[in-house]
């Protein structure tokens, strides 16, 4: 059996090494646990995407007036809406031209997408300035249904917004499932 020898000189090495490690360990400990953070207070809202169909007074269907109010109280908004005739060819639905609606999609499938971001508490112009009843042998009803349906996002943007800026930011919202429908 072999013994290990150990001068003094090692010996008073070893035990200063261990109480230096025992010292820093309850210094580094004691101060983590008496340290002092800031608060961080979140700066972040969620987003307020309400957007709701007007359409003022009955009326008769040749001067129906139909438009989409921006409800929201903070947040600019993106709004595309489609229109469908039930049943098909009892009526011409005329959505005004030269304003910011532009059609895009077939007849089946077609999206009115509104080319501006409307403000909190504003409406989009008119999408319908009036129905007109088929007047040929093709509908042969006397009642017929119009429907409106549409959606809305939170604007990317309010500055040069065009037809594809508008279909962009729907493409992220229905990634993201933020879109508004009505």
């Amino acid at each position: 059996m072999k013994k290990f020898n150990f001068d003094k000189n090692k010996k008073s090495f070893i035990l200063s090494l261990l109480l230096l490690v025992a010292v820093v360990g309850t210094a580094g400990t004691v101060a983590l646990a008496v340290a002092k953070s800031n608060d961080v207070k979140n700066t972040f809202q969620a987003a307020d995407n309400n957007t709701g169909i007007e359409e003022p007074g009955e009326g008769t269907p040749v001067d129906k007036k139909v438009s989409v109010k921006n409800d929201s109280s903070k947040n600019y908004t993106f709004i595309r809406a489609r229109v469908t005739v039930s049943p098909k060819g009892a009526c011409t639905v005329n959505v005004p031209t030269g304003t910011h609606w532009q059609k895009d999609g077939t007849e089946e499938d077609a999206f009115y997408y509104y080319c501006q971001a409307v403000a909190p508490g504003a409406k989009t112009s008119e999408l319908i300035s009036s129905v007109t009843p088929a007047t040929d042998e093709s509908f042969e009803g006397n009642t017929f249904d119009v429907t409106v349906y549409e959606e809305s996002c939170v604007a990317t943007t309010t500055t040069n917004v065009t037809l594809d800026v508008v279909k962009k930011a729907f493409e992220e919202a229905e990634k993201n499932k933020t879109i508004e429908v009505k």
